[in-house]
């Protein structure tokens, strides 16, 4: 029986291991010179209400800004719970963006890189950015081999706009 983690790792390029009852399958390697892993998580995590989950972080080179990112959920969003205001009025209402130094992060999140930001967070709800990566979690389960693959290629092109 064929594997279509196995089959999407062999047509994406990276290294697969194969699951099991107490093992997570595992995809890592890198596609453009950006590190990636994907990994199935049980029962014993964080998202264990959820189920079994795919687990998606996409590296870059840490950029030393301090940067974090993520959704602004409807409560925040109430609340005005944002940390760096960037002038772009769409982009400041959905995302809540914090970092060391707000004049350097303004500075990187150029508009392209807003744009990719609120795309990602558009078809990736719960990603989060960070200095050096992208973290995304699936909580529709074990995401199957064409599945997996998309969102590996997605990411990936999110990591070098926002990163390069």
């Amino acid at each position: 029986m064929a594997d279509p983690w196995a089959e999407a790792a062999e047509r994406l390029g990276l290294s697969h291991r194969r699951g099991g009852m107490m093992k997570e399958a595992r995809l890592e390697g890198t596609i453009d010179g950006v590190p990636i892993r994907v990994v199935t998580r049980s029962d014993a995590t964080p998202d264990a209400d959820q189920g079994p989950t795919t687990e998606y972080s996409v590296g870059f080179e840490d950029a030393g800004l301090g940067l974090s990112a993520k959704r602004l959920g409807r409560m925040g969003r109430l609340l005005g719970r944002r940390q760096i205001e960037t002038g772009d009025k769409t982009f400041d209402a959905a995302v809540a963006a914090g970092g060391g130094d707000p004049g350097r992060i303004r500075a990187h999140l150029t508009a392209p890189r807003r744009a990719a930001i609120l795309e990602l967070f558009e078809r990736y709800p719960g990603a989060k950015i960070t200095d050096d990566r992208i973290r995304f979690v699936s909580l529709l389960g074990i995401d199957a081999g064409d599945r997996l693959e998309g969102t590996v290629r997605d990411l990936v092109r999110y990591a070098r706009t926002l990163w390069t």
